[in-house]
C-alpha cells in the first residue's frame, strides 16, 4: 500500500483528482470521454507507479510525463476540422437532433463569433426544440449582424408569439414584410391577431398569404379557424376540407387538435 504522506503522487485517482482541481473543471471537460478511452494508459501509470516504491522524485517524474502523454493524446485524438463540425451540424439538423446540432451550432459560433448564419441556424433548432427565449437572442443577434437576413424578423416573431408577447411578435412579422412581403409572414402575422380576437386584421393577412401561396395548407387551416370565430360555418369547413386535401395533417402533425376542433365544429 502506498504512502499517503506522498499525497497526489500516490495513485492515479489521486493525480486525476489533482489534474481536475487544477486545471479547473470547464477546461477539463473536453477530456472526459478521452480519459476514459485511456484507461489503459492509467491502469499502465499505476503498475509502474509499484515498481518505483516510494521514491517521491521518480513518481513526480512519471506523473509529468504521463501528463503530458495524456494531455497530447486527448487533446489531438478529438480534433475536427471546422468544415466537418459544419457538415455533422447540417446533418443532425436535417435528422432533427435537435440538442446535438444545437451543441454542433454552439462550437461553430465559438470558432466564427459573428457568423450571422450559425446564429441563425442555431436559432433555429432551439426553436424547433421549443426552446423559444433562447432562439429570440440568436435571431436578435442575427438582425444585428446582418439586418437583411429574410425570415429572422419572423422566426424572431413565432418565438414571442409562443411565449405570449403578441404585440413583439406583430412588430416583427410587420418589419419583415416591410423587406420581405412573403406568405410566410403575412399567415403568422393573421394568426396572433386571430389569437388577439382580431379577426378582421386576421382575415386580411390570411387571404393575402393564400394569394401569395394558393397551396399553402396552413394558411387554409388558420382562415377556416378566423371564419369559424366569425360565425362563418359554411366557409370555415370549406378551408378546413381544402387543408386537408393540401396534406396538412401529413406534412404538420401538430395541426391535428386544430382539424378536430373545426371537425366537430362542422358536424354540429
Amino acid at each position: 500500500m502506498l504512502n499517503r504522506s506522498l499525497g497526489i503522487f500516490a495513485s492515479p485517482p489521486n493525480f486525476l483528482i489533482w489534474l481536475i482541481e487544477k486545471k479547473g473543471n470547464k477546461k477539463i471537460k473536453k477530456f472526459g470521454s478521452c480519459l476514459t478511452e485511456n484507461l489503459s494508459l492509467i491502469y499502465t501509470l499505476r503498475a509502474i507507479y509499484k515498481t518505483v516504491g516510494h521514491n517521491l522524485k521518480k513518481m513526480k517524474k512519471l506523473t509529468i510525463i504521463f501528463t503530458v502523454l495524456l494531455i497530447v493524446s486527448c487533446g489531438t485524438s478529438k480534433k475536427i476540422s471546422s468544415t466537418d463540425l459544419l457538415n455533422i451540424a447540417k446533418k443532425q439538423t436535417e435528422n432533427k437532433e435537435w440538442t446535438k446540432a444545437e451543441k454542433s451550432w454552439t462550437e461553430l459560433i465559438r470558432i466564427y463569433p459573428n457568423n450571422a448564419e450559425l446564429y441563425f441556424q442555431r436559432g433555429y433548432v432551439r426553436e424547433k426544440n421549443l426552446k423559444y427565449k433562447e432562439c429570440i437572442s440568436d435571431f436578435t443577434k442575427v438582425i444585428e449582424l446582418k439586418p437583411e437576413t429574410h425570415t429572422a424578423r419572423t422566426n424572431r416573431g413565432y418565438a414571442y408569439r409562443n411565449i405570449g408577447k403578441y404585440e413583439k411578435a406583430i412588430a416583427d412579422f410587420t418589419s419583415e414584410l416591410e423587406v420581405n412581403p412573403n406568405a410566410y409572414s403575412y399567415e403568422h402575422r393573421s394568426f396572433v391577431h386571430y389569437l388577439k380576437m382580431d379577426y378582421e386584421k386576421a382575415l386580411t393577412d390570411v387571404n393575402i398569404s393564400i394569394e401569395k401561396a394558393p397551396t399553402n395548407s396552413i394558411s387554409f387551416k388558420t382562415r377556416a379557424l378566423i371564419y369559424k370565430a366569425m360565425n362563418s360555418k359554411e366557409k370555415s369547413c370549406a378551408d378546413k376540407e381544402k387543408a386537408i386535401e393540401l396534406k396538412l395533417l401529413e406534412k404538420y402533425s401538430k395541426y391535428r387538435k386544430d382539424i378536430k376542433e373545426l371537425n366537430e365544429y362542422c358536424s354540429e
